[in-house]
């Protein structure tokens, strides 16, 4: 490969493999209650990391009491004070971008149930009246659970990994079947209490999962056909859905419909999972079709800079977060 090529490909992945792609999609949860005293007890917790890109805002009538510096809580930092405020105030989270994360909102009115709904970059905010308004948002984990998979390129890359490595149809919904199972009994497992685990051992794994993978894409093809190798993917699929599971455990499921939300988000993970798919068939589909005249093909360079960037990434997320863990 020439000098020209190398460079622009640890370019490339230095782009993509930063700490912004490589973390998983961190939650931020709002929580708000109204008062019989007229002011509204605010809750606004964020991911250590995240607490920089979004801001917290209200209407212009409204004034804060009591605000104080946050507090430590696990992973998060923690704001807790109150706002006193006209009547109708909106709440708004400034900073929020279609690869940023959502927030959950929680709003316990006077009169009626709690609400529930996800904030994100097309609904920032969100009006607070007295009395019911909206059903709850449980169906939103449906579209959580489709932007995790979408923007978790961790995730995607083992995925691309199991396209790659399947040489037809039949191959490739087995081995995607059995990570499906895998991270769908990991998620339900860890999300009900059933299991417990260490985030940082799991996101390590995850990342030597991927170069693993990318190691065995050029094997052999009686390599990959036994049935060893969809026990390795359904091991594997475990693994991804303990890191599925910590998303969703900082995110929290809403009372009395956890069940719910839970099978939700985990059919997000599916859809998002088949778009990327079909996306990838698409693609490598239309390179094939580029003509060659001489030399390597286009097909085997896209493969070529796929494993590249697999495992480039991979290494690199083994040794950072490694390194995040042990701080």
């Amino acid at each position: 490969m020439p000098r020209s090529s190398v460079l622009s490909l640890l370019l490339l992945l230095g782009l993509l493999c930063t700490p912004a792609h490589a973390h998983k999609l961190a939650p931020a949860l709002l929580e708000l209650r109204s008062l019989p005293s007229g002011t509204i007890a605010v809750n606004w917790r964020l991911p250590a990391d995240g607490s920089a890109a979004l801001a917290l805002s209200f209407s212009a009538d409204c004034r804060r009491l009591g605000e104080g510096p946050p507090t430590r809580q696990g992973t998060a930092l923690e704001w807790q004070f109150h706002v006193q405020c006209g009547s109708q105030p909106e709440v708004r989270v400034e900073g929020l971008s279609p690869s940023q994360s959502a927030v959950l909102l929680r709003w316990w009115p006077e009169e009626g149930d709690e609400q529930q709904l996800l904030l994100n970059s097309d609904e920032p905010g969100y009006v607070l009246e007295n009395k019911d308004q909206k059903p709850h948002g449980v169906a939103q984990y449906l579209q959580w659970g489709i932007s995790h998979i979408l923007i978790g390129f961790d995730h995607l890359l083992f995925v691309l990994g199991l396209f790659l490595i399947s040489e037809h149809w039949r191959q490739r919904l087995l081995w995607v079947t059995a990570f499906t199972l895998g991270h769908s009994l990991t998620l339900i497992a860890a999300s009900t209490g059933l299991v417990s685990f260490d985030t940082g051992l799991v996101e390590v794994a995850i990342a030597a999962s991927i170069l693993v993978l990318a190691l065995g894409i050029n094997t052999r093809p009686s390599d990959v056909t036994r049935s060893g190798f969809a026990l390795l993917v359904l091991g594997f699929g475990l693994l991804h859905g303990l890191g599925f599971a910590s998303v969703l455990g900082e995110l929290g499921l809403p009372l009395g419909q956890q069940l719910t939300a839970l099978l939700l988000f985990n059919l997000g993970v599916e859809v998002g999972q088949l778009l990327f798919i079909a996306m990838l068939a698409l693609v490598f589909g239309l390179i094939a079709r580029i003509p060659v005249n001489g030399g390597e093909t286009p097909l085997f360079a896209a493969r070529l800079l796929s494993i590249y960037t697999m495992g480039g990434c991979a290494m690199y997320w083994m040794v950072s977060r490694a390194a995040t863990s042990l701080w």
